[in-house]
């Protein structure tokens, strides 16, 4: 019985093995500007900037897909290209029969960010520390 057994395990275990590297790759999505971090761009000319194209980044291969997320490889590729906003980036997925994982690919451009003394970011937070507390309390 075990000589019955032995070949059509063989057979199956190398079409599993043929199939396991099959898969597909597509698009989800194209930004104009994706970044993971926190800044303020205003009046900043993005073309002007040095930049580092053609960075690709891979997130975790996930079972199933389960708990996919874009912002690990975002986060790998401006490592990566040692800046920390992408432009044209295009994120895709890449799916296999039992995992899946998200890919980016985008250019790099590191945003200078200068907040001097005086500094006022949108909604009125400014880079100054206040001195006192009791003129908010007051009516």
């Amino acid at each position: 019985m075990n000589r019955k057994i032995l070949p059509m395990l063989v057979a199956v275990s190398l079409v599993m093995c043929c199939f396991g590297g099959i898969g597909c790759t597509y698009r989800a999505g194209d930004f104009t500007l994706a970044s993971t971090k926190n800044l303020y761009a205003h009046g900043v000319d993005l073309t002007k900037l040095p930049q580092k194209q053609g960075v690709e980044a891979e997130g975790d291969a996930k079972f199933f897909g389960f708990g996919l997320n874009y912002k690990d490889p975002t986060d790998r590729a401006l490592e990566k290209g040692g800046g920390n906003l992408m432009i044209d980036a295009v994120y895709y997925v890449e799916s296999y029969w039992f995992f899946a994982k998200a890919k980016v690919r985008g250019t790099v451009v590191n945003v200078p960010y200068e907040a001097g003394p005086g500094f006022t970011a949108p909604g009125g937070a400014t880079t100054q520390p206040t001195t006192s507390m009791s003129s908010a309390a007051s009516p």
